[in-house]
């Protein structure tokens, strides 16, 4: 039961990321996002087809990250880089969803990830989980 709401949370959260991003990123925007992404060495890195278009954090804390990116390639070999490359990374798969978008969700010892990824953009929402 906790598990399903988790994920419904979870899946809220990142639906809110598929709302169209039109800002382009400040320049000094740049290395500060640049060094929020660095904390979290455990994700891999974004294809080279995908734009970085905004960072949103827990303020202070940086114990929740939300990353939106955009992106050219086909939506199924974004899909297939995200799996293989959390798999590398020591993620597991907790939950999946296929429906409209994908949604993957993905469970470390104390870390939850989702991967929303829609037509041409896609997101990414990283939190330490509470409590564990």
């Amino acid at each position: 039961m906790h598990k399903n709401l988790l994920y419904i949370l979870i899946a809220t959260i990142i639906i809110s990321g598929c709302v169209s991003q039109k800002k382009s990123i400040k320049p000094e925007k740049i290395h500060e996002y640049q060094e929020i992404i660095a904390k979290y060495a455990d994700l891999p890195d974004a294809p080279f087809q995908a734009k970085l278009k905004n960072i949103m954090t827990t303020p202070d804390h940086h114990d929740q990250v939300q990353i939106f990116y955009s992106f050219t390639l086909a939506m199924v070999d974004l899909i297939v880089f995200y799996e293989q490359q959390m798999e590398r990374l020591g993620w597991q798969l907790i939950g999946q969803s296929y429906i409209q978008d994908c949604l993957l969700i993905y469970a470390k010892p104390e870390q939850l990830c989702s991967i929303l990824i829609c037509k041409d953009r896609f997101s990414i929402y990283m939190s330490t989980k509470k409590g564990a």
